[in-house]
């Protein structure tokens, strides 16, 4: 087969032939052009898995029709016993609006335990600005995006308020929506401008206080 190949490749009378060359060039583009499209869109589908699964987790578990789980702790021993889960984390999601004196943005609020996500995500690895810590965390800290940030014209040390935008609380002049100031104390930047600008994350106790969620 290879002595076949060579005459016929470097046979004047067939191979420098219009059409043969055409031919040829046009298999060698199209494979080059094959193998280039499908090293980039690999590389491609890597970085943006890896984005993703920086600032989510891999699998979620939710109960029928996203009712709160209430029985975290017994969920959490099954999930110990299966040697592939590297770690979980129980989650309180909420959707709220934040607000920085004209400026406001509707925001994914993430009730989390600060020691128990950064196992599951790489939430902490991507802060560009602040140094989150369990305590500050805990003190009505706020950890919000980089995109975020430009929209409030916000940082790290300065105040912003979470408000739900929907009335829950009775006042004389009808119900009123929970609100609650925090403090940034970092900013993430996840790769993805559409989280950077939509996720913030706060306490479990915090998050509580807007889901009303006991445990």
């Amino acid at each position: 087969s290879l002595k076949i190949a060579q005459s016929l490749i470097f046979s004047k009378s067939h191979f420098l032939k219009k059409e043969n060359l055409i031919s040829f060039l046009g298999i060698f583009i199209g494979v080059f052009g094959i193998l280039t499209v499908s090293s980039v869109m690999n590389g491609f589908n890597e970085d943006m898995s890896s984005r993703i699964f920086n600032t989510k987790g891999d699998i979620k578990i939710y109960k029928r029709h996203h009712k709160p789980i209430q029985n975290v702790n017994k969920i959490n021993n099954i999930l110990a016993k299966n040697h592939n889960i590297k770690a979980a984390s129980g989650i309180i999601k909420t959707e709220l609006i934040a607000q920085k004196k004209s400026l406001v943005s509707p925001v994914i609020v993430y009730g989390v335990k600060l020691a128990e996500h950064k196992k599951i995500t790489k939430l902490l690895e991507n802060i560009t600005l602040g140094h989150p810590n369990k305590k500050s965390f805990n003190d009505d800290g706020i950890i919000i995006g980089l995109d975020l940030s430009f929209q409030l014209n916000a940082t790290v040390g300065q105040s912003i308020t979470l408000f739900s935008g929907i009335g829950t609380i009775p006042s004389p002049f009808g119900l009123i929506p929970k609100s609650k100031k925090f403090t940034i104390i970092g900013i993430f930047q996840s790769g993805i401008p559409t989280y950077d600008a939509a996720y913030v994350y706060v306490s479990r106790k915090n998050s509580r206080f807007f889901t009303n969620i006991k445990n």
